[in-house]
Formats: structure tokens, C-alpha cells, sequence
């Protein structure tokens, strides 16, 4: 008998242009040369601007997960978050999440 797991797996191949696309959809700024301050480089200042805006005006559900100490994301950043950020639940824990 065949096991249920695996059994109905769909499989297929992705094409070139599909797999661009998605590995094209993980590329952001690398942190050391391309943090916007000041405004420059002025376009990656203008898609960070941007997807701040869409965060603020969305109503997609989201969730913040957060530990304290908050190393990625600082209470000042939790804050904003959840002042500003419509449908956000926010699920905070003590320790370090690894």
C-alpha cells in the first residue's frame, strides 16, 4: 500500500522565467552599501518609501512576532508598528528567538 504522504504530490517544472522571478522576488538592498540615509541612493529610498506607505494604508492581516530583548526589531519599531499598522497582531515572548 502506498503511503498517503507523498502520494499526490503535484510536480512541476518552473521555467527559466519563472524561477528568475522568483528568486528576483528575495533580492532587497544589501545593507552594507545600499541603506538609504538621506535619502540616497535616491531609488531605493523611493521603493523603501513606497512599501512604508502601502504598510500603513493595507488592510492585509499581519503578524509581528517579538522577543525581548528585541534585537531585529527594537521597541521603537514595535511601537510604530502597532500605532500605525492597521489589522496587526502583535504576539511578544521574553528570550532570544534564534
Amino acid at each position: 500500500m502506498k503511503s498517503a504522504v507523498g502520494s499526490h504530490r503535484a510536480r512541476r517544472h518552473a521555467s527559466n522565467v519563472q524561477v528568475i522571478a522568483f528568486i528576483e522576488s528575495f533580492v532587497g538592498p544589501q545593507w552594507s552599501n545600499e541603506i538609504p540615509i538621506g535619502g540616497e541612493p535616491e531609488d531605493l529610498h523611493d521603493v523603501i518609501a513606497s512599501y512604508n506607505a502601502w504598510l500603513v494604508e493595507t488592510e492585509i492581516p499581519r503578524l509581528l512576532l517579538h522577543a525581548t530583548p528585541g534585537t531585529l526589531t527594537p521597541a521603537p519599531v514595535v511601537e510604530w508598528c502597532r500605532d500605525k499598522l492597521r489589522k496587526l497582531k502583535h504576539k511578544q515572548g521574553n528570550g532570544v528567538i534564534l
